[in-house]
Order: structure tokens, then sequence, then C-alpha cells
């Protein structure tokens, strides 16, 4: 079965955000080729992992399948552990956790703590207004529902990301969020990091 698609094209001038020239182009592509097969579930949402990164080594299997369950309630882009209620995301408490895994709350409060401990999951809090509310998240070294690293997770596990990240990134981090009466850098090594922004680092 072939599908299509449109692409509109817009070429803008970069110094005034004019609208140079637009149109529109037409793209055929088959969900089903001989070779690689059926195009499976190309609208589904995903989680990514990635191949090589290993969770650490006091994980036991026991938790390595709670941590795989509950990649089921991660919000794309943020990684927060999430339930639906009235239409919205709303933030996994141990209450939650524990009756998502079936388990007692002492059993998913000792569980939390333990992933925390080995850097796999963060505990953080969202501001509603005035009031604080705490949130769990997965390390997206491990587990990622997206596409990007938000300065937010990047912030909450810093420690395990810094050494697979390049140079360059956690200087544009440490760029975008710098506080302008601050004429320092608050990522660890940046005092090391190079100029160039090009990736290669």
């Amino acid at each position: 079965m072939k599908r299509e698609t449109v692409l509109e094209v817009r070429e803008i001038d970069q110094a005034t955000g004019e609208v140079i020239a637009s149109g529109q182009r037409k793209k055929w592509f088959s969900n089903f080729r001989r070779k690689q097969g059926y195009l499976f579930k190309p609208q589904a949402h995903f989680v990514r992992v990635f191949t090589g990164i290993k969770l650490p080594s006091e994980i036991k299997s026991k938790d390595a399948y709670r941590l795989y369950l509950l990649i089921d309630r991660l919000e794309n882009g943020t990684n927060r552990l999430v339930y639906r209620s009235d239409h919205s995301n709303l933030s996994m408490h141990i209450g939650h956790i524990a009756d998502y895994l079936d388990i007692a709350y002492a059993s998913a409060s000792r569980f939390v703590t333990r992933m925390i401990r080995a850097g796999v999951m963060a505990k953080g809090t969202i501001k509603v207004g005035d009031k604080k509310n705490i949130a769990y998240y997965l390390n997206p070294l491990y587990y990622i529902r997206g596409k990007w690293l938000t300065y937010e997770l990047y912030t909450l596990f810093q420690d395990q990301l810094d050494p697979v990240l390049p140079t360059w990134v956690k200087r544009k981090f440490a760029e975008a969020h710098r506080d302008p009466e601050d004429s320092g850098i608050d990522v660890p090594g940046f005092e090391n990091a190079g100029t160039s922004y090009n990736g290669n680092d």
C-alpha cells in the first residue's frame, strides 16, 4: 500500500523573516518493501533504548523488569512518570507507582530509593501556580521517550550524562541557561571546554 505525503517548502529571508517563495511537493512511499518488510506502527509513540548502555550492575532482574513496566508511563519530551487524569498528565507519586506495579507501598518506596541511588531515577519538583509537586523521572541514558534531551532533564542526571555528552553540548546548555548577572558557568568541566560547536568534540 502506498501513502502520500505533502511537503510544504518555504524560502524565508533570514534577516526580515519574509517568505520569499513557497510551494508544495508530493512524495509517495510504500509501507511494505521486499527487503525491509512492513513499516510497523509508524505513528506509534516509542521509547528509545540505546545499545551498549547497560543498567548499573546493582540493578537486579526484578528491578529491571519493574523499570521495563514503567517506561509505558513516561511522558513524551520530559521522561516524567505520569498518569492520566481529566485528559491531562499528572506526576506519579509512590502510591501510583505501587498501584501500577501491583506491589505494596513500602516495596515501591524501597524500589524508587534504590533506583535513585543507582542514578536510574531522579526526584524533582514541578511548580504549578504557587504549589510545588514532586515528580519522578527516568534517566534518558537508559530510556527516553522522545528525541530531545531538555536542560531540565540534563540537570537531573548531570552526573551520569556529563561523561557521555560532547563538550560543546554541555557548553551550549551552560550558555543558554546562565544567569545574566553571573559571569561563571555552572557546568562541571566547563573550564576545560573548547570553543568549537561543530559536534566533533
